[in-house]
């Protein structure tokens, strides 16, 4: 496994949304139909009914994957299959990078027990909702973002210098479950019964 090293400011630049104000006015100046995508918000952990991981680091079969579509068993299988180690000794623990390095994964150092998963979400202007879709074994489970945009001219503080226009993440729901609460980063843990059943959505805590 290739093992490459990545410093915690470009670890968070990778993670972190786009963060910008509101656009209030209608989005002619957004261009038309690009695909945009930005960093998750909230840390995500997959537990079965007694609190235990259901991703293992050990093995890449049990790494979640998120796509902008949904996918076939296949392309999940081959998002699995090019896992990068980054190196975090800064931190003390190491991320795993897979997916076309849209997602990532690495063992809670907080005493959770649990491997933590993030990803980047897509959208597509001027579209103000996007799902995404997140795969834990067999199952499918989506997320959807609510946007908001905002143009240089408004607004041009809160954007990277050059940049023309961004992305506000002001909604996100798990299912049927809001998981984004007060604009804060926060943990979801996603319970999965191990004998079938519905999905339980815990936001904050267990």
């Amino acid at each position: 496994m290739k093992k490459i090293r990545i410093t915690l400011p470009l670890m968070l630049l990778l993670l972190a949304a786009v963060s910008c104000n509101l656009w209030d006015e209608p989005y002619e100046k957004i261009p038309n139909d690009v695909l945009f995508s930005v960093g998750c918000p909230v840390t995500f952990y997959y537990i079965d009914e007694d609190g235990n991981s259901l991703a293992d680091i050990a093995d890449v079969r049990t790494y979640p994957t998120a796509f902008m579509f949904p996918v076939d068993s296949a392309s999940r299988e081959e998002a699995i299959m090019t896992v990068q180690q980054m190196r975090q000794s800064d931190l003390g623990f190491d991320i795993f990078v897979y997916n076309n390095g849209y997602n990532f994964l690495w063992q809670d150092p907080s005493g959770d027990d649990c491997c933590a998963f993030q990803t980047y979400l897509w959208g597509k202007t001027p579209k103000l909702d996007y799902t995404t879709y997140i795969y834990n074994g067999a199952s499918e489970d989506s997320l959807k973002v609510t946007y908001q945009y905002l143009t240089a001219d408004k607004n041009a503080d809160e954007l990277p210098a050059g940049s023309s226009w961004g992305v506000k993440i002001t909604s996100m729901l798990y299912n049927t479950v809001e998981v984004y609460q007060d604009n804060e980063n926060g943990k979801v843990y996603v319970e999965k019964p191990s004998h079938g059943g519905e999905t339980v959505v815990h936001v904050g805590s267990i």
